[in-house]
């Protein structure tokens, strides 16, 4: 199998304390940019996300974040950019103005469909987020509700990636086969 290192990030939250802060300003993504690469050794990172706090329009339309990220493309600090968007409405916006757009969606929650099929319109990149449904896994009426998760989520085309946390080694070994599961079937 083909390894591939691909380093994605976020910008706009910070965590202090146990506390979230948001900073949109130019300024401060940019700094935050250079942190991470500092923090992660790099020149550069693949994939940089605003990370919002739930006013996606908001902060699209009066932060000029994209507009920043262009920049630091430009500069070679960042090679894609996008956004973690909260809303419909968010997402759209977001995959007119850049390369990819983290959305939730799941066999619960489906309210970002349009965003998917806009971004597979459009040749843009989408990533899921809470593609386990924010721990009401067991919500899904399957025996094997991961694997039914994964076949629903990745039978959309427009689908480029799933985000998958976990602190436990076996989860994460269980969901990535979950992912190659689907992958293989949905793709036959």
């Amino acid at each position: 199998m083909l390894a591939l290192k691909v380093i994605m990030g976020k910008a706009g939250e910070d965590y202090d304390n146990q506390e979230s802060s948001y900073n949109f300003t130019k300024e401060h993504i940019i700094d935050s940019i250079q942190r991470s690469l500092k923090r992660l050794r790099t020149d550069y990172i693949d994939l940089l996300l605003i990370h919002s706090d739930g006013d996606d329009e908001n902060i699209i339309n009066n932060y000029d974040v994209f507009g920043t990220l262009s920049l630091a493309k430009k500069q070679g600090l960042i090679r894609y950019y996008g956004m973690s968007t909260k809303t419909v409405a968010g997402g759209l916006l977001t995959l007119k103005h850049s390369d990819a757009a983290m959305i939730m969606y799941n066999p619960i929650n489906t309210e970002e469909l349009p965003v998917i099929t806009a971004a597979h319109e459009m040749r843009k990149g989408i990533l899921i987020k809470k593609a386990l449904a924010s721990g009401h896994i067991n919500k899904i009426n399957s025996s094997n509700p991961v694997q039914t998760a994964m076949d629903f989520i990745f039978k959309e085309p427009g689908i480029s990636s799933v985000i998958l946390g976990t602190i436990n080694p076996q989860h994460l070994k269980t969901n990535v086969q979950c992912v190659l599961n689907s992958f293989n079937i949905n793709n036959d």
